[in-house]
C-alpha cells in the first residue's frame, strides 16, 4: 500500500512540474513533449500515464490563460488571444494571360484580439498577402503582345477596430473597419467558405467588403437571444477607410435562428451614389442550415440578393444555393472528412436586358483536422445563349493551414 501511495504522490509531483514548466515557457511545447518522453524512458510515467498527464496539464494551462489567473504568464499576454490561417492556392483558367495562374498565396492572415476590460475589446487582423491577386499577367507592348508583372505584396488591415459593450445584449458598438453586415457570404469567414469562388455580388453590389465605420450589434435578452439579432452599420462607403464623398452608407443585418440548425437572414443596403446624389438600396435575403441530416453532417444556404449594383444606376439580381455533406464517415470513420459539395448560382448583371450567367460548381473539401484544409472544385461558367461570351470551365486548387 505504501508503494502505490509513493507513486500516486510521485504522479502528482511529475503533473506540477509539467504545469510549472508550462506556465513558465509557453511557446516551449517541443521541450515539454521532451520532458514528458524522457520521465517515461526512466520508467517514472508508462504511455498512458504520459498522454493523460499531459493533456491534463495542457488543458489546465489553457484554463488558466483564459480566466487570467497564469502567475507566471504576464498580465498583458494574458489578455491577448491570437489565431489566424493562411490559404495556399492554384488555378487553371482559360480566361487569364497563358490560361494557367502561379501558385499564390492567397491569404495569410493573423488575428489578436485583446481583452481590455470586461466592457472594451480590441481587435486587428492584417492580411500579409493582399495584393498576391491571381492576375498575374497585363496586356502591354505592341501588336497586343503579354508581359507578366510582378506583383509585391504588402501589408493590409481587414479588420481593425474596438467593441464597447454599454449592454452585453442590447448594444455593443463597434468603432473601426470591420466587415459590412450584409448578407451571409459576405459577413462569413473566409476561412469557412466552402467553395473558392464567392458570389458574384459581393464584387458588383458591395464594392468593399470591409469598410470604416460605426457598427451597433445586439440581441434580444435571455432566452430570447436566438429569436433576434442585428447588426447596423454607417460606413464611408468608400474602402479600406477611404472617403470620396460627403455621404455615408447605411447597411442592416437581422438574424434569427427560431430552431435548433437553421438561420434566417434579412439584410439592407443603402449606398449613396455620388454622380446621381441618390441612395440606392439593394436587399438580401438568405437561410441556412447546418446539422446533421439522417446522421449525415450537412451544411446548406440559399442567398437572394437584389438592387442596385455598386453604381447605383443598374438593377441585378443573384441568387446562390450551396450544399456541402459529409455521407463517407457513416461508411468509414476516416472518411468523415472528405466532404463533396456542389454549387449553384445565376447571376444577372442587368435585369432589364436579362442576359443572365450561370455558374455551376462541382468539388470536395478534405477535412484533415482542425488545422489543415484541402480544397479542390471545378466552376462551369454558362454565358447562356443570349450572350456572346464564350462559356467556360476553370479548377481551382487551395491548401488552407489554421492556427
Amino acid at each position: 500500500m505504501g508503494k502505490f501511495k509513493e507513486e500516486g504522490r510521485m504522479r502528482k509531483t511529475v503533473f506540477a512540474v509539467i504545469a510549472a514548466f508550462m506556465l513558465a515557457s509557453l511557446a516551449a511545447a517541443s521541450e515539454i513533449d521532451v520532458l514528458t518522453q524522457k520521465l517515461l524512458e526512466k520508467g517514472v510515467l508508462d504511455s498512458g500515464e504520459a498522454q493523460q498527464i499531459l493533456a491534463e496539464t495542457k488543458d489546465e494551462v489553457t484554463k488558466k490563460l483564459a480566466l487570467g489567473t497564469a502567475e507566471n504568464v504576464p498580465a498583458w499576454a494574458q489578455k491577448i488571444t491570437w489565431s489566424g490561417y493562411t490559404q495556399m492556392s492554384y488555378t487553371d483558367d482559360p480566361t487569364t494571360v497563358g490560361g494557367k495562374e502561379p501558385f499564390i498565396i492567397k491569404r495569410a492572415r493573423i488575428a489578436l484580439t485583446a481583452k481590455l476590460t470586461d466592457w472594451a475589446t480590441f481587435k486587428m487582423q492584417p492580411d500579409f498577402a493582399a495584393v498576391q491577386a491571381p492576375n498575374f499577367s497585363v496586356a502591354g507592348g505592341v501588336s497586343g503582345t503579354t508581359t507578366n508583372s510582378t506583383v509585391v505584396p504588402f501589408v493590409l488591415f481587414k479588420e481593425i477596430w474596438i467593441d464597447l459593450a454599454a449592454d452585453i445584449d442590447l448594444a455593443t458598438f463597434r468603432l473601426g473597419q470591420y466587415h459590412q453586415p450584409f448578407g451571409f457570404e459576405n459577413p462569413y469567414s473566409s476561412s469557412k467558405k466552402k467553395v473558392f469562388d464567392t458570389p458574384k455580388y459581393m464584387g458588383s453590389v458591395i464594392a468593399a467588403d470591409y469598410d470604416f465605420g460605426i457598427q451597433w450589434w445586439g440581441n434580444l435578452p435571455g432566452s430570447l437571444k436566438n429569436l433576434l439579432q442585428w447588426r447596423a452599420a454607417i460606413v464611408n462607403g468608400t474602402n479600406y477607410g477611404y472617403e470620396s464623398d460627403n455621404a455615408k452608407d447605411y447597411s442592416v443585418r437581422l438574424t434569427s435562428a427560431p430552431v435548433n440548425g437553421i438561420e434566417l437572414g434579412l439584410s439592407m443596403y443603402n449606398k449613396w451614389v455620388l454622380a446621381q446624389n441618390l441612395y440606392s438600396v439593394t436587399a438580401g435575403f438568405y437561410v441556412k442550415y447546418e446539422e446533421e441530416l439522417a446522421g449525415i453532417p450537412t451544411f446548406f444556404t440559399a442567398e437572394f440578393v437584389g438592387g442596385k449594383d455598386s453604381t447605383g444606376l443598374v438593377d441585378c439580381l443573384d441568387s446562390t444555393v450551396t450544399l456541402e455533406m459529409q455521407p463517407l464517415g457513416l461508411l468509414m470513420p476516416c472518411l468523415a472528412g472528405i466532404a463533396p459539395i456542389i454549387r449553384v448560382e445565376q447571376w444577372n448583371a442587368n435585369v432589364w436586358k436579362n442576359i443572365p450567367v450561370s455558374y455551376y460548381t462541382l468539388g470536395v473539401n478534405i477535412y484533415a483536422d482542425k488545422a489543415v484544409r484541402f480544397l479542390i472544385d471545378y466552376r462551369y461558367t454558362d454565358n447562356g445563349l443570349a450572350s456572346t461570351a464564350l462559356s467556360y470551365g476553370k479548377m481551382d486548387c487551395m491548401l488552407q493551414v489554421n492556427y
